[in-house]
This record gives C-alpha cells, structure tokens and sequence, in this order.
C-alpha cells in the first residue's frame, strides 16, 4: 500500500453479530461460543455485553494482538457494525466504563507506536447523530474531549444511507479537542424500515457527499 501511495489501516468491528442466531457458526469466536452468558439475545441480533469485564479483556487482547501484529497507519474501532453493546436501559450508566476501556485502548496504540517508530492514528465508528451515539452508550464526544481518539466517522447503521448526518452539529460538539469528523454512506436507500428499497445510484451517492462535504465533512467514508 505504501509503494503505492495507500495508508494502510486495520479496522475491528467491535460486536459483528451475523448468524447470531446460529450458536455455532465459523462467523463467532471460539470465546462467544464457549461463553453464553457474555451474549445479550436481542430481538433482532445477539451480542456481547460490553458491561462484562471478560469482554471487554477478550476485545482488548485482540486489539493488542492487531497493533502487535500489523504496521498500520491508523486502527478504526468500528462500533457501528453492530451499534449494540449494552443491554437495553443500560447504556447510558455503561458508557462511563467503556470511556475508560478506551483509555487502555489509546494507551495499547502508544505502545504500538513506539514498537513501529511511526504515528498510529486511533479512529471510531459511531452512529450518525449525537443523541444516538450517546445513546448506544458511545459517548464519542467524551473520548475525543479526553485525547483518546484522533478522528470521528459518523454514519448510519447499514439499511439506508443518510442524506441528512448533521456533520456541523458534531463540528460544534468537538471544537476545541483537533478531532475531525467524516460522514459515512450506505449501499442502500430505503424511505423507512420496511419500505421500498430504491436504486441508489451514482447520482445519489455523488448528492449524498457532497451535501456531507459542504456540511463540513473532512472526507466521505
């Protein structure tokens, strides 16, 4: 990728939950099959409950494992596929403890850094609007207040794409703390859930970034 002029990221989906319903699949670790009573049995997916500390070590170890691994640019946690960690009334009280898990996270980066003799820009994907974000227990506003990530992606959560991200709102909640934010697209249009799946087109994907781009966004993810 360097030849070529390419930075060179990893990213981890922090709570990937395809074939969930599937208690063995090649999809799930050995850890979130040997360990049920880590997974929330949502109504729509299952997930690891990021409450529960040997969670939280297990994700940990493989983020070590990654920066341990790979000479990478830039790490993005990925916390938008799937946007659910916590059980439900729990997020906001959970989102304290996860704020802190990223203080270990940023310093595990550092470590990285001084091991590749380069920068290791630390990134996180959350959902589109603040008050959802806040309210999957992702409070991204306090991690980049705190120096512990670099930059923000916001997006929506796979069905649609979202031609209305408010990029400026985000801008103003992070003045002051030298995070940038990026707005990200979707595959798909689709009115409502459950509505008519519409083409998305050149032209609409073309409309959707450069509505985000003249709202601020710093890129298009």
């Amino acid at each position: 990728c360097r030849m070529r002029h390419i930075s060179p990221w990893v990213s981890i989906r922090m709570n990937d939950a395809h074939d969930s319903g599937a208690r063995k699949s090649p999809l799930h670790s050995r850890f979130w099959m040997e360990h049920p009573e880590y997974v929330v049995v949502g109504p729509n997916f299952d997930y690891l409950n990021y409450r529960i500390k040997p969670v939280r070590d297990h994700m940990m170890a493989l983020i070590r494992e990654v920066c341990d691994r790979y000479d990478m640019d830039g790490l993005e946690l990925d916390w938008n596929r799937f946007p659910m960690h916590f059980r439900a009334g729990e997020e906001i009280e959970s989102s304290k403890a996860l704020s802190e898990w990223m203080v270990e996270v940023r310093e595990v980066v550092r470590a990285a850094e001084k091991k590749w003799k380069h920068p290791i820009l630390l990134m996180t994907r959350v959902p589109a609007r603040p008050e959802v974000s806040m309210g999957r227990g992702l409070d991204a506003i306090t991690w980049a207040t705190r120096g512990l990530i670099d930059h923000l992606v916001v997006a929506p959560f796979w069905a649609t794409t979202d031609f209305d991200i408010p990029v400026e709102q985000w801008i103003e909640l992070l003045k002051g703390t030298g995070v940038g934010v990026t707005a990200g697209l979707e595959y798909r249009v689709q009115a409502s859930p459950g509505g008519e799946m519409l083409h998305n087109t050149i032209e609409c994907r073309r409309g959707a970034a450069m509505g985000a781009l003249a709202r601020g966004s710093q890129g298009i993810y």
